[in-house]
This record gives C-alpha cells, structure tokens and sequence, in this order.
C-alpha cells in the first residue's frame, strides 16, 4: 500500500523521528512511499542532540530546535539565547513551542513568557516557527499576532480547531499542518471542513509521529511513510488530485523552511 506512492515525492513537515524504535528503518520505508524529507522535530535540547544525530541515505533529514510548552519550567533564557544563536545554521525552524493548557505541566504565565521568547529568538535569527496549540488558541493568536506583522513566518501544526480559527492563522499569513486526525470518525469532522478551506498553497501535512497513526494504522505507532493517507485524504477532501497535493505540500515545506 505504501509503495504506491513511491513516483511522487512527499514531506512529513512534523515527526518526532528519534522517538521511532527504529529512525534508519523508518527513513527507508519512507522513501519507499514515496517520503523524500522529513522535518525532525526538537521538543527539548536533548531531543535536539539525539535528532541531530540521525544520519539517512534514504532521505533528506531538517532538524527544529525549541522548548515544548510542557518543558516551560526548564527553560533558561540566557542558555537558549546562546543555544539559538550556534545552532542557528544547523535549524530549520524555531519550535515546537506554544502553549498547550490541557495538562498542566507549566503556569499559564510561564508558557506565555517561554512561547513569546522563542518568537522574540526567531525573529532575531529569521527562522520559522512550528507552533504547538492546544485548548489555548486566543493566547496563541495574541501572542503571535504582533510578530507575524513583523515577518515571522509559521505554521500551527497538528490543527484542530475551526473554520472560523484557522482563517484567523491564514490571515496573518502562516501555514497550517494537518495530520491523520483527519482520517479519523466524526468527531473530526470540524477538521476536515478546516482542511476544504485552506488554501492549497497555505497546507501542511504531517505524521507527528509516532502519535496519532491516520487510518487504516490507527492503533499501531505511527511513522512518516504513513503521511501518504493524510495526502490521500486532503486529496479527497478538496477534490484535488492526489499529484497536485504532493507536490504543493512539498513545495509549500520547503518554502517555509527555506530549504535548499
């Protein structure tokens, strides 16, 4: 089922590649589908070292570099400051951050201050940033709101919100990631009425592997050759063909990040 898609060329724009039980393997059964990159997503400084890491003959690997709103509490501005500043050439992106008010593993105060630091360092080094949004999107939009204006580029990865939210994210000009959520039963339903109304040159895909495994893998951990149902599903959904979606996510991924 996955080699199908082997003559197009895919972008997993958000993968957690080091958690995998196996990245080498993964990379190999991804390039296979038809996966030709991956965007390697750094939660914390050592996810970022063990990410940096990874080596693939199969595909091109990007590394992001930032501090998860769960690890708020950790966060040293004066180390990240000088962190952000020598890895700056090895990143593609700031992030993830944001701000996720599900669980509680940081004060409200401290995401927020952590969040907008992150923007302040990506403004400064003229990077993107991959923005982490749960149960929290007025915040978000606020605090990123004054530095879209600025110029920061960004994407809201995994989305989960509404029509009427992700137009406020286009308005300011960012991109939006979806992921195998959109496969999923009816409770997914608003997400997919997100996806018909993004524009095709505004949209992501991504695993966010290895959570959240698309149909028909639910159940199983999830990997980036598996982004090839969320491309066919987007496919469907915006009556696009399946070629058309390939490759403008693919190019959409390689102009945020402004890869080579």
């Amino acid at each position: 089922m996955m080699g199908e898609m082997s003559t197009y060329e895919l972008t997993d724009s958000h993968c957690h590649l080091e958690s995998l039980e196996n990245p080498v393997e993964a990379c190999e059964r991804a390039r296979s589908a038809g996966i030709s990159r991956i965007i390697a997503i750094a939660n914390d400084e050592p996810t970022y070292r063990r990410s940096r890491e990874l080596k693939s003959d199969a595909v091109e690997l990007y590394t992001t570099l930032g501090t998860h709103p769960h690890e708020a509490l950790t966060y040293d501005e004066e180390h990240w400051i000088k962190l952000f500043e020598h890895e700056q050439s090895n990143i593609c992106a700031v992030g993830e951050c944001g701000l996720d008010y599900f669980y509680d593993h940081a004060p409200k105060d401290c995401q927020q201050k952590v969040f907008e630091h992150q923007l302040e360092v990506a403004l400064k080094i003229q990077k993107p940033v991959v923005v982490h949004v749960r149960d929290s999107f007025d915040d978000t939009l606020a605090i990123i709101r004054p530095y879209a204006e600025k110029g920061v580029q960004g994407v809201v990865h995994c989305f989960t919100g509404s029509v009427n939210e992700i137009k406020l994210i286009l308005d300011l000009g960012w991109y939006v990631g979806f992921t195998g959520i959109i496969t999923f039963g009816a409770s997914a339903e608003p997400i997919r009425e997100a996806v018909q109304v993004c524009p095709l040159d505004r949209l992501l895909i991504e695993t966010d592997s290895p959570y959240l495994a698309p149909k028909p893998y639910r159940g199983k951990p999830n990997e980036p050759a598996f982004v090839v149902e969320v491309a066919k599903k987007v496919s469907v959904l915006k009556r696009v063909a399946l070629e058309e979606i390939c490759a403008a996510t693919h190019q959409n991924t390689e102009k945020l990040f402004n890869l080579d």
